[in-house]
């Protein structure tokens, strides 16, 4: 007969057992995620954690959150899929628990579900999660209370109608309740977060300052405050300029990236307001800022220069003149996150939108093939992809820059709605170009043309017909044989080809159709 013992060491096997299974995950968690995701996914590794989040044992309760919060903060898709598989229900239940480890671990998932998308902030609130969040905040521990206080600015960040709910439901009064503690990382965190609400209407800006917040807030901004985070805000009294574009230098990196969202949040009203900034001189710096920061700390910076450049031909040749394209093309080419990347994305649209001029001067620094590859890669994100189609849309409007035309239709294939707006533009400028029409022709787009009516929606067909109408009809039965190919000569070929394209414009081409043999 077993003894008590014997069948006890079978339960501290399996708890073991559980630890180290998530101990493990978390440990590939903290490598590259990029190689170890999708593999974990597969294998089945949310659904095992799901269970855990209900084990008896807290700290395995505790590990199993941890592992859940890096998940879903690397990656909305994830996310969601927390959503389907029942997690989040899961977690509003492990919140009404009165332990202060098992509640900081929970709310640590909801912050990084909710700063993704309005959708995934909605579910929480539709699981009760601002109710639930609100107790949180009377928390002892000060790491507990900040982590809520960020999941509530996180939900309220997204829309109106979220902050709306947040306010509603009593978060501006708990959070001006906290904002005297001595905890400074909460303090930022409850200015911060009260920002997220006010920032969207008039009502809720009222609703902020009828809780008395404004005050306390304002004695944050002294520039003798011993902390140095803080210190970025104290460029909102009357000298804020010069003074915001030394900050942009400061050693702390949240008082670099703080400088740069005051910036940003001041030239992004008006134009006089814009004209104020690039007059103080800001557009340099903030170029010189996203050049030398990485990562999410180049938003504000990004955000800025998109929103000066909104306005006017002349701010976005200041902007341009500041030499602000080169860096924000380095961001699409180079950033892995996509929120970044679409903001770059954004401005660089911005920049281009006004004339042939702007749109050349983007064009030229390689804008276009890098917004069509993210528009088209499979791991981009619906805003990501939604932002670049905008921007190609805003400068191929403009766009009478003939080498950058065609280099859009000898690259990737564009998304539908984009390839009908250059075929638009090569219809437009094609009949009085005779450089856009012999360029078309040696760079082989125009045979690309011919392949791309293949299948192709018809109004697309109608476009590339109404731009071969141009050239004589022998160059469009030479093109038109399926039987034919793109063969790229050398200075010296071996065949010697007799074509249209020869008699026709007497040019030493270095492509040209040959027959399959």
């Amino acid at each position: 007969m077993a003894t008590t013992r014997a069948i006890l060491q079978h339960f501290e096997t399996w708890e073991k057992a559980r630890y180290v299974f998530l101990q493990s995950l978390a440990e590939l968690f903290s490598k590259p995620l990029m190689q170890n995701v999708d593999i974990l996914i597969n294998a089945g590794a949310m659904e095992l954690i799901r269970p855990l989040l209900l084990d008896n044992v807290r700290k395995i309760q505790q590990l199993a959150c941890e592992n859940l919060s890096k998940l879903a903060a690397w990656d909305d898709r994830l996310a969601e899929c927390m959503i389907t598989e029942g997690i989040l229900v899961q977690l509003t239940h492990s919140l009404r628990e009165a332990h202060r480890l098992s509640r900081k671990a929970t709310t640590n998932v909801l912050r990084a579900m909710s700063k993704h998308s309005a959708f995934l902030a909605q579910s929480i609130v539709d699981q009760g999660g601002v109710e639930l969040l609100i107790p949180v905040l009377l928390e002892f521990d000060p790491s507990v209370k900040e982590i809520a206080a960020g999941t509530l600015g996180n939900i309220a960040h997204h829309s109106p109608a979220l902050a709306q709910i947040a306010a509603d439901r009593g978060a501006v009064e708990s959070m001006a309740g906290l904002i005297n503690d001595e905890d400074l990382p909460l303090r930022r965190q409850l200015c911060a977060s009260l920002a997220q609400i006010a920032k969207h209407t008039p009502e809720l800006g009222t609703k902020v300052v009828e809780s008395g917040v404004l005050s306390h807030v304002s004695a944050f901004l002294d520039v003798d405050q011993p902390d140095t985070r803080l210190k970025a805000e104290a460029v909102l009294d009357t000298k804020i300029f010069p003074n915001v574009i030394l900050l942009l230098k400061n050693i702390e990196q949240m008082v670099r990236r703080n400088a740069a969202m005051v910036i940003c949040e001041v030239c992004k009203h008006t134009k006089d307001q814009a004209r104020f900034v690039l007059s103080a001189g800001c557009a340099p710096a903030l170029v010189d800022n996203i050049s030398d920061v990485r990562s999410h700390e180049r938003l504000p910076g990004i955000m800025a220069l998109g929103h000066l450049a909104s306005f006017s031909p002349e701010l976005s040749t200041a902007v341009i003149s500041s030499n602000a394209l080169p860096p924000l093309v380095d961001v699409l080419e180079h950033e892995d996150e996509d929120h970044v990347k679409g903001a770059s994305a954004w401005s660089l649209g911005q920049i281009g939108k006004h004339t042939p001029v702007h749109a050349k001067e983007v064009a030229l620094v390689g804008t276009m093939l890098h917004l069509v590859v993210c528009a088209k890669t499979k791991r981009t994100s619906e805003d990501l992809r939604k932002k670049c189609e905008f921007s190609i849309k805003s400068i191929v409007n403009r766009l009478e820059y003939t080498p950058a035309l065609d280099s859009l239709l000898n690259g990737p294939i564009m998304p539908e709605q984009c390839l009908k707006l250059v075929l638009i533009q090569i219809a437009k400028l094609v009949p009085t170009s005779v450089e856009l029409q012999t360029k078309l022709l040696l760079s082989g787009s125009f045979a690309r043309l011919q392949e791309l009516q293949l299948g192709a929606a018809e109004t697309i067909v109608e476009l590339i017909e109404k731009i071969a109408s141009v050239y004589p009809e022998e160059i469009r039965s030479f093109y038109n044989k399926s039987n034919y190919r793109v063969f790229e000569c050398k200075p010296n070929p071996i065949y010697t080809l007799r074509d249209p394209i020869h008699n026709i414009f007497q040019s030493t081409s270095h492509k040209f159709l040959i027959p399959e043999r």
